[in-house]
């Protein structure tokens, strides 16, 4: 009677998430799968993907993984690239006039990671299980995202000078940080999971483990981590991720996408 005393006396917003969470963590402990649509209405209503037509790369595509890999139907609506500047400034759904936006009912998001934490939660899944969780994730969350801004910054530049900087520093300054806390005991220690998984969070796949997965595709470093015992951390979640589900589905019938 108090929790629901407490639920009535929030705002319907508050009130929906919480009640979000309690049927998460129900669910959790009866071992219930939620559907598709009660996972698309636990974000708040159909989810629609608004990105650049590009060929299954990029910042949208991180998202478009998190939603597959969480079990959430979305519909996909594509854009030229790169716009054509009339569309690009008329385009409403970002004060950025940038993609990707994540359009969920009425409500329209940006920032490709920062909704993924925010859907994260409102999922009770891919996320931190506790503050201490989170903060981690988003320790490499950032260096995700400096290597997100390095790379397509040096892309769209078409400099070969600055291409070969990209290269010369992508390993040192990006790919062993992931590694490293992937591997680092000390660099893992607010983990309160099992550590004992392919997944930054032990054996619970995260949002981060998806962004870093796409980093390798998008770098196309897959031939040279495989074969590289410095990055074993990195291969193996690379494969964990291709075996989940919703991803595991997404990739079938091309196998050109695969990485593992």
């Amino acid at each position: 009677s108090f929790l629901i005393a407490s639920l009535v006396a929030k705002p319907s917003t508050t009130m929906r998430e919480s009640l979000n969470s309690l049927v998460s963590t129900l669910s959790k402990a009866l071992n219930i799968t939620p559907s598709q649509r009660d996972l698309a209405n636990a974000l708040g209503g159909p989810v629609t993907v608004h990105y650049f037509d590009l060929p299954r790369t990029g910042r949208g595509e991180v998202d478009r993984l998190f939603l597959r890999a969480a079990g959430v139907p979305y519909e996909d609506k594509h854009y030229d690239f790169p716009w054509d500047p009339e569309v690009q400034l008329s385009f409403e759904f970002s004060p950025q006039h940038s993609l990707p936006v994540v359009e969920v009912g009425d409500v329209k998001y940006r920032g490709h990671v920062t909704m993924l934490r925010y859907f994260a939660k409102k999922l009770g899944r891919l996320g931190g299980q506790n503050a201490e969780e989170e903060l981690f994730l988003q320790m490499v969350d950032e260096v995700y995202q400096d290597w997100c801004s390095a790379y397509w910054a040096t892309k769209l530049s078409g400099s070969s000078e600055r291409q070969k900087a990209h290269d010369e520093r992508k390993y040192n300054k990006f790919f062993n940080v992931l590694e490293g806390y992937l591997r680092n005991p000390r660099l893992r220690e607010m983990v309160s999971a099992t550590t004992s998984g392919p997944f930054y969070l032990g054996d619970r796949m995260s949002y981060v483990d998806i962004c870093v997965y796409q980093a390798i595709h998008d770098e196309n470093l897959w031939e040279e981590l495989k074969n590289n015992e410095k990055f074993r951390g990195l291969k193996s979640m690379v494969t964990a991720v291709e075996e989940v589900d919703g991803v595991r589905q997404y990739l079938r019938g091309h196998d050109d996408l695969h990485m593992s």
